[in-house]
């Protein structure tokens, strides 16, 4: 029997392995990118480059000259002032009695110029304890007094009218005790102060000398300064030889009223004063009681 031819064997292939799935993602065939230049902000407003801090140069002290003792005295404010001019007599004395007899603004007229004045806390402060530092005095003295504070004083028949801070009658106290005083008839007050921290369009010693008032006192804050008129003979020969027709006031180192007194003591008073007014009270009462013991 023939043998049967046989068959062609078949080459043995391997079976690829199957992929296994995995989390992992493809690799990604790399590729080069162009470098991009990187791109700096610049700022809307740049700030300037600081530079190092020069050391502070010593200031110079400044002198105290008299237009700089004027500047620091204008810097206080003692006082709110108006002054209207072209005034009469007659329309002063409507706005006079047109305002309330309690009231803190103050009149003062002077043919032709009213000024109104409002006073504020330094200048009440400075009125009040000056008031008080007389009368202190008066009373250890042993001197009689007739208080009058800002009460009005009107002259028709020489077109001036005047609130003063304080009003005091020492000399002539007898002749106003008990009555009110008419100042047409009546002696004038002995002792007036007056105290003006700001600038006043009114000349004050014109003013107090034309109504015949001893002493005044005036005081701006820093500095009391003492006027009278003189008591002499020739006083009517001082008057003729002005072109006022009324005495003019002379300053004084000391206060004929009280001639212990000196402007130190007053200076003192006021300082001490602004920590505790009783305690100042207290301290120059027995100054003053020290004082009076030893004469």
């Amino acid at each position: 029997m023939a043998d049967e031819p046989k068959a062609p064997r078949k080459r043995a292939t391997k079976k690829a392995a199957p992929v296994e799935s995995t989390s992992e993602a493809p690799i990604e065939k790399k590729t080069r990118k162009k470098a991009v230049p990187a791109v700096v902000a610049t700022p809307i407003f740049q700030a300037a480059p600081v530079e190092a801090a020069k050391p502070a140069k010593k200031e110079k002290p400044v002198k105290q000259t008299p237009e700089n003792k004027e500047n620091k005295k204008e810097n206080k404010k003692g006082e709110n002032r108006v002054a209207l001019k072209g005034i009469n007599w007659l329309a002063y004395q409507q706005i006079l009695n047109a305002l309330p007899q309690s009231r803190a603004a103050r009149l003062t007229y002077d043919r032709g110029i009213l000024e109104i004045t409002m006073p504020l806390e330094t200048h009440e402060y400075s009125r009040e304890l000056i008031g008080l530092f007389i009368r202190i005095f008066s009373l250890e003295m042993g001197l009689k007094l007739k208080s009058m504070r800002s009460t009005t004083i009107n002259r028709p028949d020489l077109a001036r009218g005047v609130e003063p801070d304080c009003t005091f009658y020492i000399q002539n106290q007898p002749k106003v005790a008990g009555k009110i005083v008419d100042f047409m008839q009546d002696p004038p007050p002995d002792l007036v102060v007056e105290v003006d921290i700001n600038h006043t369009d009114i000349d004050k010693n014109n003013l107090y000398a034309s109504l015949g008032v001893p002493e005044l006192w005036r005081f701006n804050g820093e500095e009391l300064k003492i006027y009278v008129l003189p008591k002499t003979e020739s006083a009517i020969e001082l008057a003729s030889e002005s072109e006022s027709p009324y005495l003019e006031y002379i300053e004084c180192d000391r206060s004929p009223t009280f001639p212990l007194f000196q402007k130190e003591q007053l200076y003192n008073f006021l300082v001490k004063a602004e920590q505790d007014e009783n305690a100042a009270e207290i301290e120059f009462r027995a100054m003053v009681k020290e004082i009076l013991s030893q004469k």
